[in-house]
């Protein structure tokens, strides 16, 4: 009950099972089973923060001129050119305070004062602790203060402005004739493009990491704020050839080639640095790159379209892309000027794992993350597709694409690029439609694939498992203006898992069960 932009802890120490022997791992808590609690006596303060959010001004002002040309005469059917301008600021800020007097969970709550109560959920997850202790957030806040702790949210200096324009001219040339009586349509063009970035922060570095209470947990200190600012800017030139082959007049073959390509996100410009939490022998940051390129790809594809009835279609299509560039989150090392430093080495002395002294010279090193260009790769694959409908209303649609890519992430670990969200997926949908009725049975289900080449943490990569889900779906219109519905989501129930570079390293399991719902709409 704190609020939003809120992050208080107040809790209670106590020991834990962990059992990894199941497909789920599971933790079991001391003292919360069968829906007790430990006393609250034992409850001890420790983090206090408020507004670890950023806020996001995003301004974008574009003009653009289309024309179309269309000679009386000669090869050329029509002709479009024209010219695109866009200018965009984004700026992002960030008001934060926080207050680590009591970490360590080392100073009693005061019970009364944060109104510190047991709470019981009804109708909670099953499998989980339903009964807990909640506290008055807004209470806790006034506690600190009126303790000489007040927690201050101010203006952070890790704010940025990026100014991103672009500028573009295009032309392109649609043809058409006749190729052994087939009718053929031809379009090609490019697209020219230039684009000027620059890009001004506001930026405080560590200069100081010093302990706390807490053994575990250490406190960053920040040295006067720097102004930064760097510029970029490059072009493009986008070709494309793109042919349609009418083979007869319910078939057709279409053959594309051009070049594209896909820019850095604004916040992927940031050059602020976001200096985490700091812990024992885990000093991490993350953080934008200036310096990012657009990667860009050369690409192709080949289709088939049957039209076989009127409401029927079967299509087939090979494709590939050869990208450069391609934009991956790595994490590395970068070590940083500890200016302020002026406390005596950190041990600590009730810790098993210790082993040296740590805070400890003139520098630090954080394990950072931050946007890079990747190298190149290669992806290719097919897609297939049919629609068909039968007489009495029924009716079904499937596809399936596959995909391939040279690059992928194997058992070594010194591989730091591959390409992120590449998978095979299905999917498979029943109908029927007849008058006022219709209904609906769907299956979509996606392959496993690479979600992350670098988790943030320690390099390691983050895959999707295998994911299948089948809805449900059925309406009645009563008349023009309301309609009757049924709906099941994930009626079977499946679990979205994301694993290590090994199957037996869980990184998360989403457990969402299954969805209904039943109701009446209506427009008027």
């Amino acid at each position: 009950r704190a609020g939003n932009d809120r992050f208080n802890v107040v809790g209670i120490i106590n020991s834990y099972t962990f059992d990894g022997t199941g497909s789920i791992p599971t933790v079991q808590h001391d003292g919360f089973e069968n829906g007790s609690l430990p006393d609250p006596s034992l409850a001890r303060l420790h983090y206090n923060e408020i507004g670890n959010q950023f806020t996001d001004e995003d301004e974008i002002t574009e003009v653009k001129a289309d024309f179309e040309y269309v000679p009386d005469k000669g090869p050329v059917d029509r002709i479009n050119f024209g010219a695109y301008r866009q200018e965009r600021e984004k700026s992002s800020f960030q008001i934060f305070g926080s207050q680590c007097q009591f970490c360590g969970y080392g100073t009693q709550a005061p019970l009364d004062a944060i109104d510190f109560e047991a709470y019981q959920a009804s109708n909670y997850f099953p499998g989980l602790i339903d009964t807990f202790y909640t506290y008055d957030g807004d209470k806790m806040l006034d506690y600190l203060a009126d303790q000489g702790f007040p927690v201050e949210p101010t203006l952070q200096n890790n704010r940025y402005t990026i100014n991103e324009d672009i500028t573009s001219l295009y032309m392109d040339f649609t043809l058409g004739f006749d190729l052994a009586d087939m009718p053929v349509t031809v379009n090609m063009g490019a697209r020219y493009s230039e684009t000027d970035i620059e890009v001004a922060a506001i930026q405080s570095f560590i200069s100081d990491v010093i302990p706390t209470s807490d053994a575990t947990l250490f406190q960053n200190v920040f040295g006067p704020a720097t102004n930064i600012e760097q510029g970029t800017s490059y072009s493009n030139l986008l070709p494309s050839f793109n042919v349609k082959l009418e083979l007869q007049d319910n078939m057709i073959l279409r053959f594309a080639a051009y070049d594209s390509i896909t820019r850095p996100t604004m916040s992927q410009l940031s050059p602020a640095t976001n200096f985490n939490e700091p812990r024992r022998q885990n000093l991490t940051a993350s953080g934008g790159n200036p310096a990012l390129k657009p990667f860009q790809s050369e690409n192709w594809d080949i289709s088939y379209e049957w039209y076989y009835n009127d409401a029927n279609l079967f299509s087939f299509a090979v494709f590939s892309k050869e990208v450069d560039d391609f934009i991956v989150t790595l994490t590395g090392a970068e070590t940083y000027e500890m200016s302020d430093r002026s406390g005596p080495d950190f041990a600590c002395t009730t810790c098993t794992d210790q082993t040296d002294d740590e805070l400890i010279g003139s520098s630090e090193v954080y394990t950072v993350s931050r946007p890079q260009n990747g190298e190149s790769a290669t992806v290719t694959g097919f897609e297939v597709g049919v629609t068909h409908m039968f007489e009495n209303g029924f009716g079904f649609i499937a596809n399936a694409t596959v995909v391939n890519s040279d690059i992928s992430v194997g058992d070594d670990t010194t591989q730091t690029f591959a390409l992120e969200g590449l998978g095979d997926s299905q999917n498979l949908i029943f109908f029927y439609e007849q008058e006022n009725w219709q209904a609906r049975v769907a299956f979509n289900n996606r392959e496993g694939f690479l979600r992350l080449v670098d988790n943030g943490f320690n390099g390691e990569p983050v895959n999707v498992e295998t994911y299948g889900q089948w809805d449900i779906s059925a309406s009645y219109d009563i008349n023009e203006n309301f309609t009757i519905f049924a709906e099941g989501i994930n009626i079977t129930e499946e679990e979205l898992v994301q694993t290590g570079r090994f199957a037996n390293q869980i990184y998360s399991v989403e457990d969402n069960g299954s969805r209904y719902a039943f109701g009446i709409r209506g427009s008027f």
